[in-house]
């Protein structure tokens, strides 16, 4: 008896009556990473940058907690796979082994789909994302390796191809296309911030839903495909190892690459924000030369410098652009401030007192 699919709008009725009935499991499910982003990135983040560490010290501590949120995220998003496929085992489940194979399969899969976009353009693309995103509910409800779990997929799309085409394209992409244009949204309100931090928190508990409730919605395209049969024979499958071994073998590229990449960035980082403190010295020197040559009164810019106190003005290292002056409308006090490498702002006043400003917090040096 030939099964019977059922068709997008029928499915998206279905994922939404399941996510309220498990709206509850979602939640708490949710709860620890949003708590973890929440403390990571308003408290913890602002004081790495501000604390006394050193820069390699800094780049450790920030490393350090995206690897944390990477393992509490993926931990998150493994059993909203377990509970949108009705997996047996318990809700706060916890297997280190499935945990690591999942952040690995999905790191090399996210490698796949860029690289299926990049070279053949964006509906093979599309293909590609499909078939990666169709193995992860084969990886966890058939149990089978990763490599195995995409040549199951495979055959499962081969059977019904154009009707997963028809799903992916009239309701991922519109969810895709909705959500990275909510994260525009609290732009618009920069002005004030608490109405800034409101938009912030509705846009993603928003993010939320419609996230949760696309991944139901993949969870059961994945039902009806598995129930209809596929399969894939010995040369084919043979073909697809060998395509697959070609991606695996790029992303491994991809990501020394990045490696690479970032540990020149820090290198150059490093010595850049060397070169921000011997001129915040020069600076400093100049400005109080300046104040004893005219009654204790700082210039009003640093143009006043040259050429008497400095032959030339030093600049940012990066941007050749001039650091930030502000001075007090007695003359009598200044600050200016320079923006490092890790992003944080060091400033130094008059009184001598160097601190960094991360996100409106100040820290002393």
């Amino acid at each position: 008896m030939q099964y019977e699919f059922r068709g997008a709008w029928t499915l998206l009725v279905d994922a939404i009556r399941f996510f309220k009935t498990n709206f509850l499991k979602y939640l708490l499910i949710s709860l620890p990473i949003f708590g973890a982003s929440l403390i990571y990135l308003h408290i913890l983040y602002p004081w790495i940058l501000g604390s006394g560490l050193g820069f390699y010290g800094k780049v450790g501590a920030i490393f350090f907690g995206f690897l944390v949120l990477l393992l509490l995220g993926s931990w998150t998003q493994l059993n909203f796979y377990r509970i949108s496929l009705s997996s047996r085992g318990t809700l706060f489940q916890f297997d280190w082994k499935q945990l690591l194979v999942f952040i690995f399969f999905t790191l090399i899969l996210l490698n796949f789909f860029v690289a299926g976009g990049f070279f053949f353009l964006i509906f093979p693309g599309i293909l590609f994302a499909m078939w990666g995103a169709l193995s992860i509910p084969v990886f966890i409800r058939e149990g089978k390796s990763p490599l195995e779990s995409m040549i199951t997929a495979f055959g499962y799309i081969r059977t019904q191809f154009w009707r997963v085409v028809w799903h992916f394209c009239i309701f991922f992409i519109p969810f895709i296309i909705l959500s990275v244009g909510l994260e525009f949204i609290p732009d618009f309100f920069a002005a004030e911030s608490w109405i800034f931090f409101v938009a912030e928190v509705c846009v993603s508990i928003l993010g939320w839903i419609l996230g949760v409730i696309a991944l139901i919605y993949l969870c059961l395209v994945y039902e009806d495909l598995s129930r209809s049969g596929g399969s894939v024979s010995a040369v084919e499958s043979k073909i697809l190892k060998w395509i697959i071994g070609f991606f695996v073998g790029f992303s491994a590229v991809v990501i020394l690459g990045f490696i690479f990449l970032l540990s020149v960035l820090f290198r150059d980082g490093k010595v850049e924000d060397a070169l921000r403190l011997e001129h915040r010295a020069i600076l400093a020197a100049a400005l109080n030369h300046y104040s004893l040559d005219h009654e204790g009164v700082f210039p009003p810019t640093f143009d006043e410098l040259v050429p008497t106190y400095l032959p030339i003005l030093p600049r940012d290292p990066e941007t050749n652009i001039l650091y930030d002056y502000l001075l007090k409308t007695d003359g009598l006090d200044y600050k200016f401030c320079q923006i490092m490498s890790l992003g944080e702002r060091d400033c130094f006043d008059s009184r001598g007192e160097a601190y960094y400003e991360v996100q409106g917090q100040d820290f002393v040096i």
